[in-house]
């Protein structure tokens, strides 16, 4: 109906002459159209290829079947008389589609909950009949079977023969539902009734196809088609403990948490869960609503409940949880995590960087930085005090050395007495040494290269002397032995990307250095590169996204693969709050 709506009135100008209206209406045009179109592709779908036309077929049904799939849709057949009766036949075979795709009325199916009692028994299906031409009135089937009730009048007036139309239309539909089937067993059938199982049957393997066929299904609010809107797993309320000595969420700090089994945003108590299990219905009325749990799912959170009596989980665990949305402990859902005090301003920031709050330049930063490098700085500066690392990923040449430069003398000021190694190409050493002895004057830079570099103890020594230590990737696998020796306050490597192998040896010696933080910075769009994502953010937080194995059958396969939105979307939500990157045509920069 839509497309004869919008046809273009040159489709239908043409007239029994020249002054005559147009010769048929848009839906007819529309309808014949759609009927050679689909003719066409279904003989192109099933065509010969080329090959001779037969002359001949041992009987006119096979003549018939070969014309269907033939460009020339004429059954050869010499005996008119057999051809007139595979017409009659074929009519025959067709009028039960042509009567209900023509018929003025709709069948309607409307399931009925049970009025009390578990959901066990109770549920019934009616069958209604509707004119299209006012689907406001809904006359039960039950009163169609006596030809002289007044709901049988009322449709009468509509001029189709009712009784025909009903016993067509159930025909077609007990083919497709054994319970219409069954209800045909009886005379004058208005309907069925189910148990709780058989009514969740119904709903999930024979409705949507008994919808393909016109029937329109009434079906309760809180079933949506795909099922029911139910949402079941764990509300976590965790125990924001005491910070203490400026220490925030490191990834191995403990967490106590406090934990409920949620149904539907309702939390259910062991009573409750048993009471259900005892039901063995998948339907069940959970306060004054009708729901469907599955006997898995009550048995998992049943198991869960006893076997966790109080919970503890590691800050990994709780970042994993609290920014993918889409986790499980033991087997259950996470539906909710709770979090209060200083703990819940770090995750409301980790979600939102636009809250965290503006910090000074330090003062013994000999430079003026811009407004989004103040950001940065902040940015840097808030992860830096969670314990949590940080990928600067903007823009070449939009300030990632100052930046980094203005945190460490920050830290230094702040009373940090430890070094930072600092790791980058061996090209760019020279230019860190002298960007940090014009910006922050005030840190002592070790350079850490060369055939008579310190090592071992007197490298060890001669780090602490320093405030920043500069060093190369290869002397990064090289003295990976006696780096790994010295009190680092933080670990930072430029031009990240060439850790994107995991399996390297500069990886690895990365992995294995320990520092109070650690900082990644790269020019190139890490979050864009799902392979390499990994190693780096794995340097970065180290199992926030899981082994590397897991972290390919759950992210890099479902996204480089198959394109799949929903892993990429969760991947950007585990790892966006670690990565700032700003553009050069950014408003935030040019302004």
């Amino acid at each position: 109906q839509r497309l004869a709506d919008s046809m273009p009135g040159a489709f239908r100008c043409l007239g029994k002459d020249e002054k005559g209206p147009p010769r048929s209406p848009p839906q007819q045009i529309t309808t014949q159209a759609a009927a050679q179109i689909l003719d066409a592709l279904t003989r192109i779908a099933q065509g010969t290829g080329g090959s001779e036309e037969r002359k001949t077929f041992p009987s006119i049904h096979d003549a018939w079947l070969h014309a269907l799939a033939s460009p020339d849709p004429h059954v050869k057949w010499d005996d008119e008389i057999a051809l007139r009766q595979l017409r009659e036949q074929l009519d025959q075979w067709q009028r039960s589609a042509r009567i209900t795709r023509e018929s003025p009325f709709t069948f309607c199916m409307r399931l009925g909950e049970p009025r009390n009692g578990t959901g066990a028994t109770g549920w019934n299906v009616d069958y209604l009949v509707q004119p299209k031409a006012d689907p406001t009135l809904q006359l039960p089937v039950s009163e169609l079977w006596n030809p002289s009730s007044g709901a049988f009048m009322e449709l009468s007036r509509y001029g189709n023969n009712v009784s025909e139309y009903l016993l067509t239309i159930l025909g077609q539909a007990a083919r497709l539902c054994p319970f219409v089937n069954q209800s045909l067993g009886r005379k004058n059938p208005s309907g069925f009734e189910l148990d709780g199982k058989e009514t969740l049957d119904f709903l999930t393997r024979y409705a949507d196809m008994l919808r393909r066929v016109g029937i329109d299904l009434m079906l309760p609010s809180w079933w949506t088609g795909q099922g029911p809107a139910t949402r079941a797993g764990i509300r976590l309320k965790v125990k924001t403990p005491a910070m203490q000595d400026n220490s925030g969420l490191t990834l191995d700090s403990l967490f106590q948490f406090d934990y409920q089994f949620c149904f539907n945003g309702e939390p259910l108590s062991m009573e409750e869960l048993e009471e259900l299990a005892r039901l063995k219905t998948p339907l069940v009325r959970l306060r004054g609503q009708w729901t469907y749990m599955t006997e898995g799912s009550i048995k998992t959170a049943i198991d869960f409940l006893r076997k966790t009596d109080e919970g503890a989980m590691t800050g990994r665990e709780l970042l994993r949880i609290s920014l993918d949305g889409e986790n499980e402990m033991k087997g259950v859902p996470v539906e909710q995590v709770d979090v209060e005090e200083w703990l819940g301003g770090v995750l409301a920031k980790l979600r939102d960087p636009v809250k965290i709050r503006a910090i000074k330049t330090p003062k013994g930063f000999k430079g003026v930085l811009r407004p989004y490098q103040e950001k940065g700085l902040a940015w840097l500066s808030f992860l830096q005090k969670t314990g949590l690392g940080a990928c600067l990923a903007d823009d070449m040449g939009l300030g990632k050395t100052i930046q980094t430069l203005a945190l460490i003398q920050q830290l230094k000021e702040q009373g940090e007495r430890r070094p930072v190694f600092l790791v980058c190409p061996t090209s760019v050493v020279n230019n860190w040494k002298k960007e940090a002895e014009k910006f922050t004057p005030d840190l002592k830079v070790l350079v850490h290269h060369g055939a008579d570099r310190k090592r071992k103890d007197a490298f060890r020594k001669a780090a602490d002397r320093h405030a920043l230590v500069l060093s190369s990737y290869g002397l990064l696998a090289r003295d990976a032995d006696f780096l790994k020796d010295v009190q680092w306050s933080g670990l930072v490597l430029d031009e990240a990307q060439n850790i994107k192998n995991h399996e390297t040896r500069r990886a690895r010696a990365s992995r294995s250095i320990k520092a109070d933080y650690r900082i990644a910075l790269t020019g190139t769009p890490v979050e864009n590169h799902v392979g390499d994502l990994w190693s780096i953010m794995d340097f970065l937080n180290p199992g926030l996204l899981g082994g590397h194995v897991a972290f390919k059958d759950r992210f890099y396969k479902p996204i480089q693969l198959w394109n799949n939105e929903q892993a990429a979307s969760r991947l950007k939500r585990l790892t966006g709050p670690f990565i700032l990157r700003r553009l050069k045509t950014d408003k935030t920069v040019i302004s």
